[in-house]
């Protein structure tokens, strides 16, 4: 089950309803069946983790007082990038998301074609659209007067990958961008289809059919704020011809994320894979080194000088 959710829903945003538990007992096997599944569940670690779980069940009234146990478990079982979140801040969360919601941007100035893609989460189909009509049609727009591009992932934190790799399709070539690989080594393939972005084949986002713009220098900005389905977006743009990226190292959550919701509104945000990159590189979840490293306020202005280098005046 746990593979099926991580290809359907990599990056973040699976929604797993358990069984409404009887009893603190039941809610407590629903929690580390789900967390089984984590990318480091295994090992002394997780095995004292899950025994300290067991352990409140015989003590616990309340569902609530296994939240301690539960929290601590799911940093074992997942590391960094996951958590167990109450429902409290499952909705708080929730509701953050829906309101930071933001439109890519695309600017040009002399023949520099600037694409800044935002972070995106909980957002609706019609948003998820307009976000990725946003960025694809102004990348179209913009193609005849621009002879260097400038994909801004500086501050984007992640969310859900597959509407930010469909904005920015026309400048990805088809064929693998990179890989999901599971702590047991199972991959699988993320690609790029035309306007649409897949996973094992199937088609999980999808722009509008614009022309593909790869024959042009790209710059990819980075910086320690970008993490998660940001970091997806920036190894899918590595190693590629005529692309360089400058910035900061980035956040070092490199991984893939499920989420499941408990029956009291509690969730687990769970770490399942690790990102690869297009030639099978496992990241193993650490941060993603720039070609060419800049502090921030330098950043913008080295990569359009090595624009100008490839001929971008």
């Amino acid at each position: 089950m746990a593979l099926l959710l991580l290809l359907v829903f990599a990056g973040l945003g699976s929604l797993w309803i358990s069984h409404r538990p009887s009893s603190p007992s039941d809610y407590a096997e629903d929690a580390l069946a789900i967390l089984a599944n984590g990318y480091y569940a295994q090992g002394e670690d997780w095995d004292n983790a899950k025994a300290n779980v067991l352990d409140s069940v015989s003590e616990a009234e309340s569902i609530e007082e296994l939240y301690v146990p539960l929290i601590e478990a799911t940093r074992v079982a997942g590391g960094k990038h996951s958590s167990f979140q109450t429902p409290e801040k499952a909705l708080e969360f929730q509701n953050q998301s829906a309101e930071r919601f933001e439109l890519p941007k695309v600017t040009t100035n002399t023949g520099v074609t600037v694409v800044s893609i935002p972070m995106i989460s909980s957002a609706s189909a019609e948003e998820e659209t307009a976000y990725v009509n946003e960025a694809a049609f102004g990348i179209d727009n913009a193609s005849a007067q621009t002879c260097g591009w400038v994909v801004d992932l500086r501050g984007n934190r992640g969310g859900n990958m597959w509407p930010m790799l469909a904005a920015v399709s026309p400048l990805l070539p088809n064929g693998p961008a990179m890989a999901f690989v599971t702590s047991d080594g199972q991959s699988s393939s993320v690609a790029i289809d035309g306007a649409a972005t897949a996973l094992n084949g199937e088609v999980l986002s999808e722009g509008p059919d614009v022309k593909k713009v790869i024959d042009t220098p790209i710059a990819v900005l980075q910086d320690k704020d970008t993490a998660s389905s940001g970091e997806a977006v920036l190894l899918a743009f590595k190693d590629l011809p005529k692309v360089r990226t400058f910035g900061e190292a980035s956040a070092g959550y490199s991984s893939a994320n499920s989420v499941y919701t408990l029956a009291d509104g509690a969730q687990i945000v769970l770490t399942e894979a690790t990102y690869a990159d297009r030639s099978g590189n496992n990241t193993e979840g650490v941060p993603l080194e720039p070609d060419v490293a800049s502090s921030p306020s330098l950043t913008f202005d080295v990569a359009v000088e090595w624009l100008s280098d490839e001929g971008c005046p």
